[in-house]
């Protein structure tokens, strides 16, 4: 077995016989459409983002409530409802090895809804994630299984669907299985981002990252006519995404190869990963140009830690380093899985660096992705595993003290460089008493904004983890959640089979926990996390007269809120 220790070795048996050669695929089979219209996309499969390569298709359905087919027979494996994530989820399997997903629906069908609904009532908890036996919900190619939505995640309503493998949980690429999406659009190429390797390298002489507007158009670009001169070796990254005929959006490209002198030095390929692996995605996006700028650079060079295993085709790390006077003829190509092709050409040229000696400044604590180590402060720690970065960094630390916030705060490095395995961390607050402590957890501040982690403590230590660097500091949350009727009042005549609607919300730690009961016996409460909305279904067995609806909500730290009325069925 490889460590991570002896990763450089491994990564290159990973490239031998994973990368290149191809693991043995489910059987493929017509499948049936999941939805009546499929045409547009607002997601492709492998698409970067951040902290995930996207594991499906989002295909637009303008709206919610349109009919989800199931692609095949089978039967229906596994049921998640979550406030998050894919929200309202279905996971068919099927013979022949392999699972279809369907994500972000609005309602199941009414077969799978009760099923759900016993679920429900055993765990008394809505948000339930089961597996079922063959024999519970079979289904046939082209059944009705759910209705379209906007539910957990989703930034719109669209279908979320996913192929995965049901031994390996690899998840495929749908287009692959025969989904055809009209496209005769050329993937788009913006800039091209030159970044010298190491310190001792130059781009155009200078010892940052270099930048060029790319010009051109349907599938041919040029950065100008004069060579990129190099100084030791670079690594560039792209920035461009993909379109379909109905998809005006960014989307995720399929393929990405830089050619040398006619050799491969890299090839990206969006066929298959596995989602031990997804977060490796952080390395082939330029994350620090992403959180300052938004804007979506795709490395087309691998980072030391980056140990992802399904590249097709990696040679030198995809660093170009030109050894002589002579013009280096380079390209980048990117396609798109119907095979519409883009070209960027360009050339690089060896150049004598000016600078005599490279100065290299001091760093009190390098951090390697190949070495487990502890950062210890004398308020603050934090543990890194093996791999938990994908470059050698120098980490930056800087501790002050605050009379606004229960600790210290705490700059911990930089939120613009991605980590890609958790740490645990541990800052110091004494002094404090055990109501404060009660009601305590930790602020995270980024660019992208403020997180509340929850944690342990040991003494005077509040133990936590993370997967991202950035501004901590312990902060008191003394405030219930708010809760809002919009439909109900105490006293209020319903209709059998009418829902009770809520709006919640907590302005610090957030949402934590929610519970309904109508005349002190569990109910489901849907938890909508964008929205707030709560919706209580009315059991069928009411009968007749007045009963009693109760609703708790439960932050992060525990602080409650309840709201208590009657209602009357005539």
């Amino acid at each position: 077995m490889c460590s991570r220790r002896t990763s450089k070795f491994c990564y290159l048996l990973l490239g031998v016989f994973c990368g290149i050669s191809a693991f043995a695929q489910p059987q493929k089979t017509p499948l049936f459409l999941p939805l009546d219209d499929v045409r547009a996309l607002s997601g492709t499969f492998g698409e970067l983002r951040p902290a995930h390569f996207h594991s499906g298709l989002d295909i637009k359905t303008n709206g919610i409530g349109h009919p989800v087919y199931a692609a095949a027979s089978g039967y229906v494996s596994r049921i998640k409802v979550s406030a998050e994530g894919y929200g309202l989820a279905l996971y068919l399997s099927h013979p022949g090895g392999f699972v279809t997903q369907y994500g972000h629906l609005e309602a199941f069908s009414e077969a799978i809804r009760k099923r759900v609904l016993k679920q429900q009532y055993k765990e008394k908890s809505w948000e339930v994630d089961f597996s079922l036996l063959p024999t519970e919900l079979p289904v046939s190619k082209g059944d009705i299984i759910a209705k379209s939505g906007n539910t957990g995640g989703s930034a719109g309503p669209h279908l979320h669907f996913e192929i995965r493998d049901e031994k390996t949980e690899t998840v495929l690429n749908p287009l692959a299985w025969g989904l055809k999406v009209p496209d005769s659009k050329f993937p788009v190429f913006r800039s091209l981002k030159v970044t010298p390797w190491r310190s001792h390298s130059r781009v155009n002489g200078h010892s940052k990252p270099y930048f060029y507007r790319l010009r051109g158009e349907n599938g041919r670009y040029s950065l100008g006519e004069r060579p990129i001169k190099i100084t030791g070796a670079a690594g560039f990254a792209l920035e461009l995404w993909d379109q379909q005929d109905l998809s005006p959006g960014k989307n995720g490209i399929y393929s990405l190869v830089l050619k040398a002198a006619g050799d491969t030095l890299f090839h990206f390929q969006a066929d298959y990963f596995q989602f031990k692996e997804t977060r490796f995605a952080n390395a082939f996006i330029d994350y620090q140009e992403w959180m300052k700028s938004g804007r979506g650079y795709f490395r087309c060079f691998r980072l030391p830690g980056n140990l992802f295993p399904w590249l097709k085709k990696v040679h030198r790390q995809g660093l170009v380093s030109p050894h002589s006077q002579a013009l280096l003829a380079c390209e980048i190509i990117a396609q798109d899985f119907a095979g519409n092709t883009s070209r960027l050409d360009f050339l690089v040229e060896s150049a004598s660096s000016s600078v005599n000696q490279v100065v290299t400044s001091s760093c009190d604590f390098p951090l390697t992705p190949f070495k487990a180590v502890k950062f210890e402060k004398q308020k603050f720690t934090a543990d890194f595993p093996d791999g938990a970065v994908y470059d050698t960094i120098c980490l930056q630390y800087k501790q002050s003290s605050s009379r606004r916030h229960l600790s210290d705060i705490h700059y911990f490095h930089s939120a613009e460089e991605p980590l890609h395995a958790t740490i645990e961390c541990a800052l110091l607050a004494p002094g404090l008493s055990k109501v404060v402590r009660e009601k305590a957890a930790v602020i995270q501040e980024s660019p992208s904004g403020k997180k509340w982690i929850k944690g342990q403590w040991y003494g005077d230590w509040f133990v936590f983890r993370t997967k991202a660097f950035g501004t901590l500091y312990l902060e008191e949350d003394p405030t219930p959640p708010a809760i809002l009727p919009l439909n109900v009042s105490d006293g209020k005549t319903f209709q059998k089979g009418e829902q009770f609607f809520f709006l919640i919300q907590d302005q610090d730690s957030g949402i934590g926990k929610i519970e309904a009961q109508i005349n002190e016996q569990w109910v489901p409460a849907a938890y909508d996390a964008k929205t707030g909305k709560v919706v209580i279904e009315m059991p069928d067995s009411l009968k007749t007269g007045t009963h009693r609806l109760l609703l708790i909500i439960e932050d992060l730290v525990k602080n409650t809120k309840t709201s208590q009325l009657t209602f009357k069925i005539p």
